[in-house]
């Protein structure tokens, strides 16, 4: 009976390997592969880098200034779809509770903020939020916001898909320096354009499953924070189209997979099957 159980446990074991033996490398994919792909670089035009700013006090009363970097997907001409996590606990969240106009940084630019809607990021169900941001692709320089995701559609299991955002230690050091203020909108002339996202390949391993939709994108590289918010796609038709937003990171010794939100229907309707710039 103990051989029985250790024989077992082995081929669970070896099963668990091979099923993460799928999945690439954590390396960014080759320029000059997404250079060749310009529905992946539509794609890519999408993904906004957000910097936000905290409502929380320390523990004198004093405004804490820290910032956190995540990841948005553009869905309509002001409309930004993040996970849940990046926004709670912002000015944004709830801007009837402050004196000041809410404010985030997406893209190149400072833009007065709210949450329309989001879920509960106590569970990957609830990883997703609804951000309006103003002045989102306006003015003269509207298309340097980039377009709105081609459509929104269900991942298959064992397909390839990429992963798009704006994981911190991925990025190359001094990428913010020129970045315009925080703390007030950012006039067109500004010159400072951020660095494209950055973007994984990987494979679907899991559809719908209670931890959400699950890709695989291998076991070695750094810490992703920051990738948050960003968007997962699988290609139909020649386009890229999202499955969702990105929640989470979970790493074992063998395999390492992201969680992606499913959308609940309400902020599907948002995003029509098919949309062209």
């Amino acid at each position: 009976m103990p051989a029985i159980r250790i024989a077992l446990v082995l081929a669970l074991l070896l099963a668990s390997l091979q099923s993460g033996a799928c999945a690439t490398r954590l390396e960014p994919l080759d320029t000059d592969l997404i250079g060749s792909d310009p529905a992946l670089q539509t794609a890519a035009r999408s993904v906004l880098v957000m910097v936000t700013m905290p409502t929380s006090k320390d523990q004198r009363g004093r405004r804490r200034m820290s910032i956190k970097l995540s990841s948005g997907i553009i869905i309509g001409d002001d409309r930004v779809l993040t996970a849940a996590h990046s926004v709670v606990g912002r000015r944004m969240d709830r801007p009837e509770h402050t004196r000041w106009t809410p404010r985030i940084f997406a893209g190149w630019r400072t833009h007065p903020a709210r949450v329309l809607d989001r879920g509960d990021p106590e569970s990957i169900a609830g990883e997703w939020a609804i951000v309006e941001l103003q002045g989102l692709r306006e003015g003269d320089a509207f298309t340097d916001d980039g377009p709105p995701v081609a459509g929104l559609t269900d991942p298959i299991l064992g397909e390839r898909a990429v992963l798009i955002g704006y994981p911190t230690n991925y990025l190359d050091d001094g990428w913010y320096r020129g970045v315009p203020s925080l703390w007030r909108p950012t006039p067109d002339r500004s010159g400072w354009r951020p660095p494209p996202p950055v973007v994984f390949e990987g494979r679907v391993t899991g559809v719908g499953t209670p931890d959400g939709h699950r890709v695989a994108i291998g076991t070695k590289g750094d810490e992703l924070g920051g990738l948050s918010g960003g968007g997962a796609f699988v290609r139909r038709d020649g386009v890229w189209k999202l499955i969702g937003p990105i929640a989470h990171d979970e790493q074992w010794g063998w395999k390492r997979e992201i969680g992606v939100t499913v959308l609940p229907r309400a902020v599907r309707a948002l995003i029509p099957s098919e949309r062209r710039e």
